[in-house]
């Protein structure tokens, strides 16, 4: 028997939007060796972090459009929301803009490709070269998402360039307030 929760936790603004979304299955035996609540808490780690990536994508491309008709609306001497501010203000908040979406994008791309292709692939290939019974199983199954929270800076080992991150997706929130 499959039971599907939601629960509410985490914070509610910026790239955490979607934190209080959490999808929980308890299942039965055999199942619930493989998919254990640990395991389910991961692909939950690991969904949360897409979802923050990928809104995170989503607003810096919406601050693009606001900032293109704002430079629209300068160029045409019209008033805008930064009367006050100098063309070349508006220029550096492009500009950094810019860099924080390239910065965002590849990640994206980065980490979609390793957890479609690379870690995938890993573990189909330890599922058919060394899974014999229900424990080797549950071992590929455990090194696949390990190696899943790995590949998105969520492991222990990748603490510190999830950091970095942090700090792009603040700066992406203050962006948010223009």
């Amino acid at each position: 028997m499959t039971n599907i929760s939601v629960s509410a936790r985490g914070t509610f603004h910026g790239i955490y939007s979607f934190d209080f979304l959490g999808l929980g299955y308890r299942l039965d035996w055999p199942l619930n060796i493989i998919l254990s609540p640990g395991a389910l808490r991961i692909y939950s780690d690991i969904w949360s972090f897409l979802m923050q990536v990928k809104l995170a994508v989503f607003s810096l491309s919406d601050v693009w459009r606001v900032l293109k008709d704002l430079s629209q609306l300068n160029k045409k001497n019209q008033r805008s929301v930064f009367d006050n501010a100098e063309p070349k203000q508006l220029s550096i908040l492009t500009e950094t803009r810019h860099q924080l979406n390239h910065f965002v994008s590849t990640l994206q791309q980065y980490v979609q490709s390793q957890l479609s292709l690379v870690s995938w692939c890993r573990f189909m290939h330890s599922l058919k070269d060394k899974v014999k019974d229900m424990m080797d199983l549950h071992s590929a199954h455990m090194a696949y998402l390990n190696d899943s929270l790995h590949i998105c800076f969520l492991s222990e080992a990748t603490q510190h360039i999830a950091s970095l991150y942090e700090v792009s997706c603040s700066l992406q929130w203050i962006f948010d307030l223009v």
